[in-house]
């Protein structure tokens, strides 16, 4: 497979769903990896990453660009390997709560080629993070699979152990499609907090609630949409069979961590 940007350049904008602001992020053709630019300095994804608390983001220069989970999922899932990626506030906007949009807007920018070939990172031995109830495996492999095993204290959550397979047509649109989601009683305490504003309650629609909407696969397929989006903050085209069990973006990155040893 050769390395592969965007014909035509795209662009968006909407809400950030902690901070209220309308951002605007444009994505350009290019050659040098994945380039994220915000107030004119620039970072390559994959030199600089961190989690945030309920998100994760990619460090430019000192500032910290929120929520780059769901457009780097989608990237990865589209196969971008190397484009510019410019944003105008420190927060990749929410849009529909998933990585369906930022996967269309690929689509309609259309796939351009380039000469060299991408090389496909998958560890050479697997590997494993255990804490507490936490436990995520990475197990070399030239396909990339995950299975999502989340059990919750909270009785109106089943128990789902679930596999997907991103060279089913009908799992990618799934893991793609999948929102985020929030606990009903969380969101005040989320406001107490500062952690989101009122301003980010307009982007609600973007969110499934649970004790509104009744749970769903999406709460699976949401929680690998995140793990592909944090292994894609490596910046490397990456491959593998993953296990996550009670995984979230503080224990991806600790799996990140161990694969490339930072």
């Amino acid at each position: 497979m050769k390395r592969k940007t965007i014909r035509n350049s795209i662009t968006t904008n909407g809400l950030g769903i902690f901070s209220g602001k309308k951002t605007q992020v444009k994505i350009s053709p290019g050659d040098e990896g994945l380039i994220l630019r915000f107030g004119g300095k620039s970072t390559r994804i994959g030199d600089n990453w961190k989690y945030s608390g309920r998100c994760s983001s990619v460090m430019v220069n000192d500032t910290d660009i929120k929520l780059t989970e769901h457009f780097l999922a989608a990237a990865r899932i589209w196969g971008l390997t190397d484009a510019l990626i410019e944003i105008n506030f420190p927060e990749f906007p929410i849009l529909d709560g998933c990585g369906l949009k930022w996967f269309e807007m690929l689509e309609k920018g259309k796939a351009n080629f380039l000469n060299t070939k991408v090389e496909t990172f998958t560890p050479t031995t697997t590997l494993i993070y255990a804490k507490d109830d936490i436990f995520l495996c990475w197990k070399p492999s030239k396909e990339l699979k995950v299975t999502i095993l989340y059990h919750h204290l909270d009785s109106r959550i089943p128990v789902y152990y679930e596999t997907f397979d991103l060279g089913d047509k009908n799992d990618k649109k799934t893991i793609l499609s999948s929102k985020t989601f929030v606990f009903e009683e969380e969101i005040e305490n989320l406001l107490e907090k500062k952690i989101i504003n009122h301003e980010s309650k307009k982007a609600i629609n973007s969110v499934e609630i649970i004790g509104k909407s009744k749970p769903g696969l999406f709460i699976p397929a949401h929680k690998c949409l995140d793990l592909i989006g944090d292994m894609y903050l490596s910046g490397k085209f990456f491959s593998g069979e993953f296990l996550s069990v009670r995984g979230g973006h503080a224990s991806n990155q600790k799996l990140l961590e161990k694969a490339f040893k930072k």
